[in-house]
């Protein structure tokens, strides 16, 4: 069995990482996958909501600055660009106790499209 996650590259907000090389849609990563096993699906998770006029200009200002390469590259830097935009940071426990979150289970989704309403992709496969 094999387990794969990964941030979904045709997220609306997706912004690559300068230390990683390559990332993946729905249908590049069931493809790759399916070359060597023979049982694969693929799951979204963390649904990607923009709800309201104001996370709807956000998003359209952080299109903006990755499209123009202006995002900053250290995360220092990257925490500032954040609060300005976003309010101030959580921080997060060091344990979440059971019940704490909702929990949102994956959902199955497409191998022959691009999907645009997970932030992550799931490929669990079978040989």
């Amino acid at each position: 069995m094999l387990l794969i996650c990964t941030v979904n590259k045709d997220w609306t907000d997706f912004n690559p990482s300068p230390y990683s090389k390559k990332y993946f849609s729905a249908p590049e990563l069931y493809s790759l996958v399916n070359q060597k096993f023979s049982q694969v699906q693929l799951f979204g998770a963390f649904p990607a909501f923009n709800k309201g006029i104001k996370n709807k200009f956000l998003s359209s200002v952080k299109r903006t600055a990755v499209n123009f390469n202006l995002i900053p590259k250290t995360m220092k830097a990257k925490e500032i660009f954040k609060r300005v935009f976003f309010g101030k940071l959580l921080t997060l426990p060091s344990e979440i106790e059971d019940g704490e979150i909702e929990y949102s289970p994956p959902v199955e989704i497409s191998s022959d499209q691009p999907n645009y309403q997970y932030i992550v992709l799931f490929s669990e496969a079978h040989a």
